[in-house]
């Protein structure tokens, strides 16, 4: 029978399956996460800079008191880098994908995979990627960024940001690793 239809059909299979894709959790057209979310994101970056530059800023004032300009510049330099990495990594993980700016713009980070929280090693490698993006963007003088990577694409590949209201779990507490339930394995 399959010789025969394959005669009247080439290349049609009858018996094949159907090819079904599943929506990534917060990809662009995602019906489980309805809010308009991509103002949000960019005031929650803008929060995050002005914060993490804050910090930077205030450690170089603190220590141009007591030392040269050059040192000072050099202190802000390390403290606002350390910021940024501790909130785009430490606190983003421990407190369910939330930064500062996050908080305050009330959107929180999901895996695409599963619409559960990033974990750290996830959010270092993109703290670590976005950092030698901007190196290439400035010394390159050519643009290698993949911007809408997020929010505009149908298959993210990295975390997306969604309104809390639209999560359906309720907000992830203070757990330890070994304590934390495999959705995948109920």
């Amino acid at each position: 029978m399959n010789q025969l239809w394959d005669s009247f059909v080439p290349g049609l299979n009858p018996y094949a399956l159907p090819e079904i894709r599943l929506i990534p959790h917060g990809a662009h057209g995602d019906t489980r996460y309805p809010s308009p979310r991509a103002a949000r994101r960019s005031i929650a970056f803008v929060i995050d800079i002005v914060v993490h530059f804050g910090i930077g800023l205030g450690a170089g004032f603190a220590v141009s008191t007591v030392a040269t300009e050059r040192t000072a510049f050099v202190v802000a330099l390390v403290v606002w880098t350390a910021a940024s990495i501790l909130d785009r990594t430490v606190v983003q993980a421990m407190s369910g994908g939330a930064t500062i700016g996050k908080f305050v713009t009330d959107i929180r980070m999901i895996r695409p995979e599963d619409g559960g929280p990033p974990q750290f090693r996830l959010l270092a490698r993109m703290w670590f990627k976005g950092l030698y993006d901007a190196f290439d963007f400035f010394l390159s003088r050519r643009s290698n960024l993949e911007l809408g990577d997020e929010t505009g694409s149908k298959n993210p590949k990295y975390p997306c940001a969604v309104r809390t209201r639209d999560l359906k779990h309720e907000p992830v507490r203070w757990v330890r690793r070994r304590d934390r339930v495999d959705p995948l394995r109920i």
